[in-house]
């Protein structure tokens, strides 16, 4: 059904385009190229600007639903890729670590601070002028254990799936480059460097 709609739709815009010229097509072509380049213009502003907005309509992770083994006995939890959910404790969270200080959060498993944690990274990443931030952990494979292969097992690999997830012209105005223990903005010379902690 849908199928068929789309061609229909796509048969009416062919019949439009019959009797306009290949110059007048160009110029609204290059009109709507502009029109959406100002549009995400405007929603890089915002993003920028405001994390949550950001976090919740473009920042993805790995869900892992527990309730899965308790509902069926499952041994592993089955998983998707979503958007971060909107509750109240994410918010929290995601507030309590933009600003960089000492904080301690007390949590049980399946918060999502260390994904919100990685999230606010990986803004900082796109979005922050020259900024040199420090991830570490006790093992170095817990902080990157792969480079441009990483994995969502360790800090940099979630940041790297995060950014991978976003839209393309995200990733065109923040240029990654990553190799193992390093991911540095090429546009606005952040970076993210990983060591063990000793």
């Amino acid at each position: 059904m849908k199928t068929a709609s789309v061609a229909d739709s796509t048969q009416e815009v062919l019949k439009l385009l019959e009797g306009v010229s290949e110059e007048d097509l160009r110029a609204t072509l290059l009109h709507l190229n502009a029109t959406e380049e100002k549009n995400y213009d405007e929603l890089w502003k915002r993003c920028k600007k405001d994390l949550h907005f950001w976090v919740f309509n473009y920042a993805a992770a790995v869900n892992l639903h527990m309730e899965a083994i308790v509902e069926d006995g499952d041994e592993a939890p089955s998983e998707s890729i979503d958007l971060f959910p909107d509750f109240p404790h994410v918010r929290m969270v995601l507030d309590a670590l933009k600003d960089p200080k000492n904080i301690l959060i007390d949590k049980s498993r399946d918060m999502m601070a260390t994904w919100s944690l990685c999230a606010i990274f990986c803004h900082d990443l796109l979005f922050q002028e020259a900024a040199p931030l420090l991830m570490a952990s006790r093992r170095f494979d817990d902080v990157d254990d792969g480079g441009e292969d990483s994995t969502t097992d360790s800090l940099m690999g979630r940041v790297r799936f995060i950014y991978e997830n976003l839209p393309d012209w995200q990733k065109v105005r923040a240029p990654l480059r990553v190799k193992t223990g390093l991911m540095r903005n090429t546009a606005n010379s952040s970076y993210i460097a990983g060591v063990k902690a000793v």
